[in-house]
């Protein structure tokens, strides 16, 4: 499992704020640890799915490259969004 400290690292809370203000008014971020699984949830909503790839691909290589500094066996569950009119 992962140890959702990781999320409280310097540079990962810096990366992701960063994101954020990034995609501001294009898409969102939801990154958090699970309630029940040592596990790290990541959901994205985009307008473009080529913005939800990116983030989503930019997120899990951030979480991954800090977490395997800290453990051999981290896990993350990825949720995409594509947001469009009906």
């Amino acid at each position: 499992g992962i140890d959702p400290a990781v999320l409280k690292q310097p540079p990962v809370v810096d990366a992701l704020a960063a994101i954020e203000v990034r995609i501001a008014g294009s898409a969102r971020i939801l990154v958090r640890p699970s309630g029940t699984q040592s596990l790290i949830r990541v959901m994205v909503e985009a307008d473009d799915e080529a913005l939800l790839d990116e983030v989503m691909q930019e997120i899990i290589l951030l979480i991954d490259d800090h977490a395997k500094n800290l453990y051999k066996n981290s896990y993350l569950v990825l949720s995409k969004f594509f947001l469009f009119d009906v």
